[in-house]
């Protein structure tokens, strides 16, 4: 018995081993003052912007960014939803399995999107270094 327990233990870390994980949520900014970027959050905790190396998150995004993939893929209503774009203000687009949610920084919204706004702000300052420099 504690031998197919070990072996079975075994086969799943092998398995594991260089598989890297899928995105998680993928967040899209344009028209900010930062300019246009692509954040990406991969199920195994790492992160890139605008297509960069990989770069491994803090625990506390990773959690963040399953929460608000989550909430966003519990949305009321279909897979592709739009909650307005105001002129002049940053657009956000949120890209999960299955789902699209965009908005716009301002705009009348679900509690999800500003959280979400905010795991994109801290995602572009830990990922896109020299874009959150650049940024007013």
């Amino acid at each position: 018995m504690r031998r197919a327990i070990a072996l079975a233990a075994a086969i799943a870390v092998v398995a594991g081993c260089g598989n890297p994980g899928g995105d998680l949520i993928a967040i899209e900014e344009h028209g900010g003052p930062a300019g246009a970027q692509r954040l990406v959050v991969t199920d195994d905790g790492r992160g890139s912007c605008n297509g960069g190396e990989l770069k491994r998150l803090p625990s506390e995004r990773l959690l963040e960014a399953r929460e608000a993939e989550r909430n966003l893929q519990g949305l009321p209503g279909k897979d592709r939803l739009d909650f307005g774009r105001l002129p002049g203000r940053t657009i956000y687009t949120a890209r999960m399995r299955g789902a699209e949610v965009t908005w716009s920084e301002g705009a009348r919204q679900p509690p999800v999107l500003p959280k979400t706004t905010l795991l994109a702000l801290k995602l572009r300052n830990e990922l896109c270094p020299a874009i959150a420099g650049a940024a007013p």
